[in-house]
């Protein structure tokens, strides 16, 4: 919780290279974060990689916090993901990855993010 709110205050700031040093420090620093699951930081590290421009490491580093993902949190990593192929040009592996998730996530709640995040990657392309 508390990484959380921190996080969200740096973004609401606008102060996203200290929102990607206290990530990687909370993953990869002298104390990494014991209490607060490691997708958190991926995925704003991958944002802010996105902000950056470097959208093929913002892939990579959302990739990671897939790979580690319970349900909830994979889902809305993997729209991020196809986000990020939308943003990169590559509408058919956005689309696809969308797909995979109305498919394999049968629950409500995630069919309407995964239809949401189709809509968002159509508007991009």
């Amino acid at each position: 919780q508390v990484y959380g709110g921190l996080l969200e205050v740096l973004w609401a700031r606008k102060k996203p290279l200290d929102v990607e040093k206290i990530c990687r420090a909370a993953l990869d620093g002298p104390r990494p974060a014991k209490a607060t699951f490691p997708g958190l930081f991926h995925r704003n590290i991958a944002r802010v990689m996105a902000e950056r421009g470097d959208l093929e490491g913002a892939i990579k580093e959302v990739t990671k916090a897939i790979e580690i993902s319970a349900e909830d949190s994979k889902v809305s990593s993997l729209i991020m993901r196809a986000n990020f192929y939308a943003q990169l040009g590559k509408g058919e592996k956005a689309i696809s990855e969308c797909e995979t998730i109305l498919k394999d996530f049968s629950d409500a709640k995630h069919q309407r993010s995964a239809r949401l995040g189709l809509s968002n990657v159509y508007a991009q392309l």
